[in-house]
């Protein structure tokens, strides 16, 4: 179906490439969006459709990366793979959204230590967990790209007598949807 139309599936995202996108035009109580709006290429979009599917009354969370930790390595990646900046959404710019959508936000910052000692020393754990983190294969990237990339993690990392970590702060979002509020955000 078309865009806004009832039903789920399909390929969306620019050009049809994309990720499924959810169809239905149903709203919840709840809504919870973890690492997924900096996902996509306009994430005043992404966030004005979760917001959509919020009930009046109904609550949206929304965990985010702040841009500590492995998401300053990821931008670094995106700059050594793709030659340009990623799409991404700070932090802050999720505060802003949520005041024009006329959402009360709680914010909660979780501080948290990833242990990088196995990515630094470039075991296959660890080329598997740096992986994960930046969701790219990266056993396929090139040598002078893996060593700018470990670079940029020896940077961020702090190392001390029992291994290595990187300081890694998460946002927690809890936002709140008047009652009497249609899913656009506009007050009737």
């Amino acid at each position: 179906g078309k865009e806004g139309e009832g039903g789920e599936g399909g390929e969306g995202g620019e050009g049809g490439g994309g990720p499924p996108l959810f169809r239905s035009l149903t709203q919840f109580d709840l809504v919870v969006g973890v690492h997924v709006v900096g996902a996509f290429s306009d994430p005043q979009a992404a966030f004005g459709r979760l917001a959509g599917h919020t009930r009046p009354g109904g609550h949206l969370v929304l965990v985010h990366p702040a841009a500590r930790g492995v998401a300053e390595l990821a931008a670094e990646q995106a700059r050594l793979v793709k030659g340009s900046e990623t799409h991404s959404c700070a932090w802050d710019e999720l505060r802003r959204l949520a005041s024009l959508h006329r959402l009360r936000c709680e914010l909660e910052m979780l501080e948290s230590r990833l242990d990088c000692t196995e990515c630094l020393a470039r075991s296959p754990t660890g080329v598997a967990i740096l992986s994960h983190c930046l969701d790219a294969d990266l056993r396929r990237l090139c040598e002078p790209k893996m060593l700018r990339l470990l670079q940029s993690l020896w940077r961020l990392a702090t190392i001390g007598e029992h291994g290595a970590h990187v300081e890694e702060t998460t946002a927690i979002f809890l936002l709140s949807k008047p009652r009497g509020q249609c899913g656009c955000g506009v007050s009737r």
